[in-house]
């Protein structure tokens, strides 16, 4: 569990090892979809990529990219926190 001691409009996660935390991934779907499909899909397709679902593979991927890019970083940071103490 990561805690950033931010304000109250926060989710906790629990991360699992060889498991993908769904809340999280439907975030990074929806976090990303302005930078990925920015001038490649028309307004009205852009409304039809979903949060919950599976709808462009190649769009799939650059979400998981995104996820395993975080991931590296929280352990980064945790193993440097640990190393440290």
């Amino acid at each position: 569990m990561v805690d950033f001691k931010s304000s109250e409009l926060t989710q906790e996660i629990r991360l699992k090892t060889n498991q993908i935390n769904r809340l999280l991934f439907a975030y990074f779907r929806s976090v990303c979809k302005t930078k990925f499909f920015k001038g490649k899909l028309s307004a009205q397709a852009y409304k039809k990529v979903l949060m919950s679902r599976c709808t462009d593979v190649i769009y799939e991927r650059y979400c998981l990219q995104n996820y395993l890019m975080l991931l590296e970083f929280l352990q980064a940071n945790l193993e440097q926190q640990c190393s440290l103490e």
